[in-house]
């Protein structure tokens, strides 16, 4: 029974593809270049064609060849490149070998399209280039072209330098049955093959490239140990440049704008491994990755390996994972550089608009050899790591890089508008066993979110983590414009061991918001684990298996990194929390503040905490400090054998407010406790206390040892005055009322004003009132001038002032400015009758 297969191009091509008995896939000639093809069996020896120098030049009818079957280029040794066409309008249907003598390079020009099936391979010394233009230029200017097949072309002994694209090029697929490797673990050992997998494969330091419309990878296998595999997808007219290298040939895509589809799927894997690993390169408009499929490049030996390039002009996207055929273990979708060797690992490079890696995959430069490990750089618009793996929820998302030896890590660069960090995925650098210093991450970019936990409770995170016996984790730098964590979302460094944490640096142009904690339940347990959203440096244990299982310390002695801060606006509330923290017997980092306003609600914590080491010490500059609802900064040391002094707390602001159980703390429970200075224009809420109380606190204590100073520098504002409430009641408005004539003045001193304490917040705030005359005048007018004589009136008291030798309280009066007026006073007769 005859299987038909429909085989179209993502373009709108449609080709009708057949399984029929050998016959209907063939290798034949179409006459124009003495090509000439003997067949036997299923295999077909190609002999003759044109040879112009160093190149030699066939033409097909059609290439196709069946299931086990061969096509064999009968070629004199010393050619270097077989150039062959299809003229035909039939797609090549390979399912068999194609083989070539010496060490010539191969290339297969058929418009109409390619499919490779699972019994593909390549049997050449050379490189191989596959692809669907419509014909190959020449350094000449001369092209063999697979479209004018009328009259026999002009051929040339140049060097190919291009593939010239036409209208709608065709698809590439290639179908297998997939690689056999498996990850053991999440993130940490090599990779494991499970059994041995082949397909399309060059030499050793050779290129493999398929360039043409939509490529289609389905369980794919390409291999070029130590060489270069180089995929294309394009969907316009135009040259592709080809440049002779040592591995074969590189290209560039200048005259390209419109891009297509890369696809891999189904455990497909593009491999570049050997010593050294080669270069691999993706170009396309839309790049996927899934099923568990695979870029990836292994590096040994004493030679650095190559990098890999993944472009797309429109997005990439990394998602899923596969089980292996047994189900025992699973496979990410990954891109993957692995470095065994003693040189440097190979680089890995993202440019697209959108990036997207999802659902458990992997996007990471691991070391496990002596040298640094290879760069991981990324330029996008938008790049989101989104969660795990509804089949497998133990594994997540994650790009980084990570080291396992005394070689360094390579470094992270994240340079987008928009990044992501969701459901428990990770950005970062990680050290791990006996790595010497994990990765530097960097991101730039105009907003970052991370946000949120997996349902088997990983934390999304933005950070570079130490994991291993010694050494140090990388820094972490982010510029941004906002900077959000929330739902436990944690941006920091870590260490769990003798090493260090690394140093923490934040710029954030607009605002950062650290808010929210989640309280979440293990399964088998009935009480709940609060996470914290959490933006710090840190020292801590691991967990007692890991501890066990790695030979880690119970009690690490590294030290954290210091946290810098910078931001116009800094938000920490519903329980999240800023810190430099040590819980080994390390000393805490320094944490430093500059922000325009530091707003603290609702159990919200600012902390430098130490358990055996000396507290962190906290620098905050701001503007106004709000805090409220249980608000906290604290410098903490909980000690223990008289250790552990309290840290040292300096805050510059111009309004401190602290009400609902706010509190600034410098403690220890055994060792001294810290100092706190602060210099402020007001404080309101806050009490200056000898130890902490459910009000408002500001305290420097020890529970067994000294406890530390307190030091308020203010312009005029007693700290202990709180909130000073004074009198509002109007005066009798009869005060108000300006007595006309000197018979009837009365003297009266009225000091009004706050003296400097700040308004109550609670009060309106009204602008000064101007003076009014509220007098009714009516009654005094008279007809006749006054003719009484004047008496010589008294100046009021305007202030007062402590006679320096004497020691009395005296009343004084500056001389009041002449203010004409046409107002007299009637004489006292006509006052009399009036009434």
């Amino acid at each position: 029974m005859n299987r038909i297969v429909f085989w179209c191009s993502w373009v709108g091509l449609s080709i009708i593809l057949s399984t029929e008995p050998v016959k209907a896939q063939a290798v034949v000639s179409d006459g124009t270049l003495n090509t000439i093809v003997t067949r036997s069996g299923n295999t077909f020896t190609i002999n003759n064609g044109t040879t112009l120098g160093t190149n030699l030049f066939h033409s097909f009818r059609e290439f196709s060849i069946p299931t086990g079957g061969s096509a064999i280029f009968n070629n004199a040794t010393n050619i270097q490149n077989i150039l062959s066409r299809v003229t035909g309008d039939t797609v090549s249907n390979i399912d068999g070998a194609i083989q070539a003598n010496g060490t010539a390079n191969l290339f297969l020009l058929n418009p109409a399209g390619i499919l490779f099936g699972s019994g593909a391979s390549l049997n050449i010394g050379g490189s191989f280039v596959g692809t669907t233009a419509q014909a190959i230029k020449f350094a000449d200017g001369i092209e063999l072209s697979a479209i004018a097949a009328g009259q026999p072309p002009l051929l040339t002994m140049s060097a190919p330098i291009g593939l010239q694209m036409g209208q709608n090029p065709a698809a590439i697929q290639v179908q297998n049955t997939g690689h056999r490797l498996a990850f053991p673990e999440p993130i940490f050992p090599p990779l494991q093959k499970l059994a041995p997998y082949s397909g399309l494969q060059v030499q050793p330091n050779r290129t493999l490239a398929l360039i043409g419309g939509n490529l289609d990878f389905t369980g794919a296998i390409l291999q070029a140990s130590g060489g270069h595999i180089e995929i294309g997808s394009v969907a316009q007219p135009g040259l592709i440049t080809l440049q002779a290298d040592s591995t074969g040939f590189s290209t560039a895509y200048n005259n390209i704008t419109n891009f297509g589809t890369v696809q891999l799927a189904q455990r497909s894997i593009l491999e570049v491994s050997g010593s050294p690993s080669g270069s691999l390169k993706v170009q396309g408009g839309q790049v996927n990755i899934r099923d568990g499929s695979m870029l990836l490049g292994i590096n040994s030996g004493s030679q650095s390996a190559g990098s890999m390039t993944i472009s797309a002009a429109q997005g990439i996207l990394l998602e899923g994972a596969a089980p292996t055929p047994s189900n025992r273990l699973r496979i990410p979708s990954s891109i993957l550089q692995d470095n065994f060797g003693s040189a440097k690992g190979g680089d890995i490079i993202i440019q697209s608009p959108n990036l997207t890696v999802r659902s458990g995959a992997v996007l990471f430069s691991r070391n496990y050899g002596s040298a640094a490990g290879g760069d991981l750089r990324i330029k996008t618009q938008t790049t989101t790591l989104d969660g795990y793996a509804m089949a497998h929820p133990d594994l997540f998302s994650r790009i980084g890089s990570l080291t396992t030896s005394i070689g360094v890590g390579g470094n992270v660069s994240v340079s987008t508008q928009k990044l992501s960090i969701l459901n428990g995925a990770f950005l970062g650098s990680v050290l791990f066993l006996d790595g010497s210093k994990g990765g530097n991450v960097q991101v730039n970019a105009d907003t970052i979110n991370v946000q949120g936990v997996s349902p088997a409770l990983l934390i999304s995170s933005l950070g570079a983590n130490n994991l291993a016996k010694s050494g140090s984790s990388g820094t972490l730098d982010i510029n941004t414009r906002t900077l959000s964590i929330l739902e436990s979302g944690f941006v920091g460094t870590t260490s769990i061991s003798d090493g260090n944490a690394g140093h923490l640096r934040v710029q954030a142009r607009e605002s950062i918001v650290v808010q929210g904690s989640g309280d979440y339940r293990v399964p088998g347990s009935s009480n709940p684990i609060v996470i914290p959203s959490r933006l710090s440096s840190s020292v801590s244990p691991g967990d007692a298996i890991y501890r066990t299982l790695f030979g880690l310390p119970e009690s690490p002695s590294g030290t954290s990194g210091n946290v810098e801060i910078d931001t116009p606006s800094l938000t920490v509330g519903n329980g999240a929390i800023i810190s430099v923290s040590n819980t080994g017997t390390g000393r805490a980092g320094m944490l430093q503040i500059d922000a325009n306003r530091l707003r603290i609600h609702d159990g919200g914590r600012i902390n430098a905490l130490a358990v055996s080491g000396d507290g962190g010490s906290i620098t905050i500059r701001a503007q106004q400090v709000l805090m409220n609802n249980r608000a906290q900064i604290a410098a903490t040391a909980l000690g223990t054998n008289n250790q552990g002094n309290g840290g040292n707390i300096t805050l510059d602001s111009d309004l401190i407010f602290g009400v609902n159980n706010s509190d600034i703390l410098a403690s220890a429970s055994n060792g001294n406790g810290g100092n706190i200075t602060i210099t402020t224009q007001g404080i309101i809420g806050l009490k200056y206390r000898d130890r902490t109380t459910p009000e408002n606190d500001i305290t420097a204590s020890s529970n067994f040892g000294v406890n530390g100073s307190v030091q308020i520098n203010n312009a005029g504002v007693d700290p202990n005055s709180s909130v000073v409430i004074l009198p509002t009641t109007l005066n009798d408005a009869s005060q108000k009322i300006a007595k006309g004539c000197a018979a009837t003045q009365g003297s009266s001193f009225v000091i009004t004003g706050r003296g400097g304490v700040p308004t109550n917040p609670s009060e309106r705030v009204n602008s000064d009132r101007a003076w009014a005359d509220l007098r009714d005048l009516s009654n005094l007018q008279s007809q006749n001038p006054a003719t009484d004589p004047q008496t010589t009136l008294l100046v009021e008291a305007t202030n007062w002032q402590r006679n320096p030798q004497t020691g009395k309280v005296e009343l004084i009066a500056a001389q009041p400015a002449r203010i004409n007026s046409e107002v007299t006073c009637a004489p006292t007769a006509e006052r009399n009758s009036a009434q």
